[in-house]
């Protein structure tokens, strides 16, 4: 397998193709290699284990000599598994032997569609066999046999121009045909009525600074579940839906619904249909004025929508494995996901009255609701530096807070002295020097990579405060700032 350039890893398909173009052998290397996975899958369909390496070292050869004719230098994926399957479906010829599954999925026009799957291939074969008796011959030809127009025309006896008509036409005709003609997967499978019983999300973030969540499903009057894993934004949804947590304003899943409402349009079903590479595959059917339509989607997406609009949810018996996990198995699986969407529902409710919580991750978090509980303790107007301050000393890193040798004792005492209201105040907000901290600390966070900011990106921005009660604790205990900073980028 070639070696790939780092530098050369996040270039546009494009570029490579117009740097290969121009004689770097490197860039034809990285886009190559970067669709070779594709191709190979497509072609280990139709041919067995050992000829798939020829195949596609040939098909490397002519994508290299035949660059130049690519016209759409973005599409270059789609063009590389046109000719691997060319090539293999000669292979086959050769051999005497007949095209497996994939017969029917053509070269570079439509390969994109083929890729999608061996559904769309059987609708197209389907469609091809309705098309007039001259464009059928037309297209197996040139899509099928590979040949040049040239090449059909002189082995069907017309000139080239009227292939060129017959081509055009059979597109235009299987265009509208597959279009008007998707059959829904959930039509061709047994469903299994279902319901959703919890949101599980795991305690600790992972190393992106993300929460991974597992939705439940349960077949109704049964014993079997399907969890099904969700990103924490869907998660996160979810639980509120499921929960009844409502929000000032309507969310996007909300805004999702009441729109297909609004056009005059119902959400029927939705269904879990497929597992393709680990991933689970949804449809949702929408009634409109015109009709059903059916839509591809992410489950946590159909599910989060059939919630709300009261749409049945069902999946593919298929996907539970013979009788299905029992409630103790799947009990067991969940265990590293203890939280439940009631857990959730709490946090929200409390990122709600704090926006703010969201953008931390829950160390952090536990920073600024211990500052903030301070501070209404203490009867103070605000949440200042010196509440985070002594928030960070009690939930941040130990090396980072050994670094700074600051006695919690004499943090709460120089808090005790800060001005106090007569009645405490439940909800302080923010002082604008605290909320320029917590901003830094976002954007620290954000540099690396992290969606969330944690207690050590609190501390640096805290560091870098040059007024308020932090500051002057910081000032007069004689903190070395540099020897904490070190600190903080070792742990």
């Amino acid at each position: 397998m070639s070696v790939v350039r780092p530098s050369l890893a996040q270039v546009a398909d494009r570029e490579l193709v117009r740097r290969a173009r121009h004689g770097d052998k490197t860039a034809f290397a990285t886009v190559f290699e970067r669709h070779r996975p594709t191709a190979a899958a497509l072609v280990r369909r139709l041919l067995e284990r050992e000829d798939v390496e020829d195949v596609l070292q040939e098909s490397a050869v002519q994508a290299m000599v035949c660059l130049d004719r690519l016209q759409d230098p973005a599409r270059f994926g789609a063009w590389l598994c046109g000719i691997a399957l060319n090539l293999a479906r000669q292979q086959l010829r050769k051999e005497g032997r007949q095209a497996g599954p994939l017969l029917g999925g053509f070269g570079p026009p439509l390969t994109e569609e083929l890729v999608e799957g061996s559904d769309m291939a059987s609708r197209v074969r389907h469609a091809i066999a309705t098309l007039p008796p001259g464009q059928r011959e037309a297209v197996e030809l040139f899509y099928l046999d590979g040949l040049s127009e040239q090449e059909v025309a002189a082995e069907v006896g017309i000139a080239p121009s009227a292939v060129k008509s017959r081509l055009h036409k059979a597109r235009r005709k299987l265009s509208t045909q597959l279009r008007t003609e998707r059959r829904p997967v959930m039509a061709q499978l047994a469903l299994v009525d279902v319901e959703v019983v919890d949101v599980r999300r795991e305690p600790e973030a992972s190393p992106g600074g993300m929460r991974t969540h597992v939705v439940v499903l349960r077949e109704r009057g049964g014993h079997r579940l399907l969890p099904i894993f969700v990103g924490e934004p869907e998660g996160r949804a979810l639980a509120s839906t499921l929960t009844g947590l409502q929000t000032p304003r309507p969310m996007t899943y909300q805004m999702m619904a009441n729109l297909v409402a609004g056009l005059g349009g119902s959400v029927r079903e939705v269904c879990v249909v497929r597992l393709a590479e680990e991933t689970f595959i949804a449809e949702v059917v929408a009634e409109g004025p015109s009709g059903a339509k059916v839509v591809d989607a992410r489950p946590s997406d159909a599910i989060n929508l059939a919630l709300l609009t009261g749409a049945a949810v069902r999946v593919s018996a298929d996907l539970f494995h013979e009788r299905g996990p029992s409630y103790e198995q799947v009990d067991l699986d969940l265990d590293a996901y203890p939280e439940d969407a009631n857990a959730i529902r709490e946090e929200l409710s409390a990122s709600a009255r704090s926006p703010w919580l969201a953008r931390l991750t829950p160390d952090a978090a536990a920073v600024c609701t211990t500052a903030r509980e301070e501070a209404s303790k203490r009867s103070h107007t605000a949440v200042g530096t010196g509440h985070i301050l002594l928030g960070l000393l009690r939930h941040g890193t130990p090396s980072a807070l050994e670094s700074l040798g600051l006695p919690v004792a004499e943090v709460e005492r120089r808090l005790a002295s800060e001005t106090a209201m007569p009645a405490p105040k439940p909800n302080p907000p923010l002082t604008p020097r605290s909320r320029q901290v917590l901003l830094r600390a976002e954007k620290r966070a954000r540099g690396r990579g992290d969606p969330r900011a944690t207690p050590d990106d609190m501390l640096a921005a805290l560091l870098d405060e040059p007024t308020g009660l932090a500051a002057r604790i910081l000032d007069d205990f004689a903190v070395d700032r540099q020897a904490v900073r070190a600190a903080l980028s070792e742990s």
